[in-house]
């Protein structure tokens, strides 16, 4: 049973269906004092069935056993037929304090209005959970004959699939994914998402890489007309591409936490990239509440499951650049997160540690997989031209890579532990980031292969490079 389910019936059972206790004594104890009320009664077509009470329902009984016998309604015709026919112990007490209760008579209408709605609302109530049953068993109830074990796919099913993964974007976006980009703010993601909305909208490369060409919706909450007028003057001609705006004349962008009309999404063209820029400014949802981060990332992953293909920009946490922002729901529901983030920049020929008071045009920024992906981890190096935008740059990993393959060639074959530390002494590099690299140079500048007869230790072999 459903979570919905038991609360549903636990309500129920605790505070009962719709009804009015004020209606039910006013009309009786109006009945009580005038016969004639039951005719209006019987005009509005209130019987039994409008009483929700057993006790009130058992005064009205009594009261239409008297009427139907040709008898006066008093407090002991009443008494009588409740002793003879009605057998609710509390009826009596009731009684008692109808005959007392007060009502003026130009009220009675509107109470006996009154029980006309309560028992409307209460067929509406039943029908619901009715309904609801119904669905619930439909959906969850099994029967003997159900064989389900034939419909699931064993290991070997799975395993022989031929599937390759599709990309929007070569090695970058894959197709129907949810691809979280975070970065700094100002660090350049318009610049760099609206340039991969032109090269997915035209269907030509995206800084060398291959890209599939289908229509790109960019939905804009943030930026300027005057900033997206520039920028895309600047980035060139595209075909496919199209803004959505919030403050769009014709049809404002929906936010993602709008109840019904963020489902306007569902009719954009099937297989569309849509790009949200930003997550934060898309919905009004605290981004460090889990609940409300995940009611926005189910929205998108149903997007996703229709076929489109999502890219969310979003801004990094507050202590770190490599870290995206808000609650872990954003993250742990993403498929795909890549960070732009500046590394390097070039001072005198030498590559040189980033400040952020550095010249832009100088700086080198990396952009790919960062904290999570279910897809290829890979990423590239930048750097921002102010008048077209991101072009590639040289991996400044390459140098300190060639270095490393110098003091290698001085030693020649050397035990990795000796290697890491010959090249920690005459680079300056710290040995974390000097193992990274010895893994990231084998193949190409060198090898690596075990010796048993060493007590298991890792030999590096430098390679030609030429």
């Amino acid at each position: 049973m459903t979570d919905n389910k038991k609360q549903l019936e636990k309500y129920v059972d605790k505070f009962g269906l719709p009804s009015s206790e004020e209606n039910e004594s006013a009309v009786l104890s109006a009945l009580l004092k005038d016969k004639t009320v039951f005719e209006l009664m019987t005009e509005a077509g209130v019987g039994e069935q409008h009483f929700y009470s057993p006790t009130m329902k058992g005064l009205y009984l009594a009261c239409c056993d008297l009427i139907a016998s040709g008898k006066d309604i008093d407090i002991l015709s009443v008494k009588a037929s409740l002793n003879k026919n009605h057998s609710d112990e509390n009826v009596v007490s009731t009684l008692m304090d109808l005959m007392v209760y007060e009502i003026p008579t130009f009220h009675v209408p509107s109470h006996i209005d009154g029980l006309v709605e309560y028992h409307q609302r209460r067929e509406q109530a039943l029908q619901s959970i009715k309904s609801f049953k119904e669905s619930y068993n439909s959906k969850f109830t099994v029967t003997r004959n159900d064989d389900i074990m034939s419909s699931l796919e064993s290991w070997n099913d799975i395993k022989n699939m031929d599937i390759n993964v599709e990309w929007i974007i070569e090695r970058h976006i894959p197709k129907g994914s949810i691809t979280l980009v975070f970065g700094k703010g100002g660090i350049g993601k318009t610049w760099l998402l609206l340039d991969m909305a032109r090269c997915i909208g035209s269907g030509i490369s995206f800084l060398g890489f291959t890209t599939k060409k289908v229509p790109v919706v960019f939905i804009d909450f943030e930026n300027p007309v005057a900033v997206l007028n520039t920028r895309t003057q600047k980035l060139g001609e595209a075909d496919g591409v199209y803004f959505w705006r919030a403050n769009n004349d014709k049809m404002k962008a929906p936010k993602l936490d709008s109840s019904s009309e963020w489902e306007r999404y569902k009719c954009l063209p099937e297989g569309a990239v849509l790009i949200f820029d930003t997550l934060r400014a898309s919905q009004s949802k605290d981004e460090n509440a889990s609940n409300e981060m995940s009611l926005i990332m189910g929205r998108l992953k149903e997007l996703r499951d229709l076929g489109f293909t999502i890219i969310l920009l979003h801004h990094t946490a507050k202590n770190s650049d490599n870290v995206a922002k808000g609650s872990t729901a954003i993250v742990d529901l993403a498929d795909h997160i890549l960070g732009l983030t500046r590394v390097k920049k070039k001072k005198d020929g030498e590559t040189v540690a980033v400040d952020d008071d550095d010249n832009e045009e100088e700086a080198i920024y990396r952009f790919g997989v960062c904290q999570k992906t279910r897809y290829e981890p890979y990423h590239v190096y930048l750097f921002l031209n102010p008048d077209r935008g991101f072009e590639l740059a040289p991996d400044p990993q390459e140098e300190t890579l060639k270095n490393m393959h110098k003091v290698l060639t001085e030693h020649g074959t050397i035990n990795k532990t000796s290697f890491i530390e010959s090249c920690r002494c005459g680079l300056d590099v710290s040995v974390n980031k000097l193992r990274k690299l010895v893994d990231v140079g084998q193949g190409r500048y060198w090898d690596i292969e075990n010796r048993p007869d060493e007590k298991n230790a890792k030999f590096v072999i430098p390679k030609s490079v030429f």
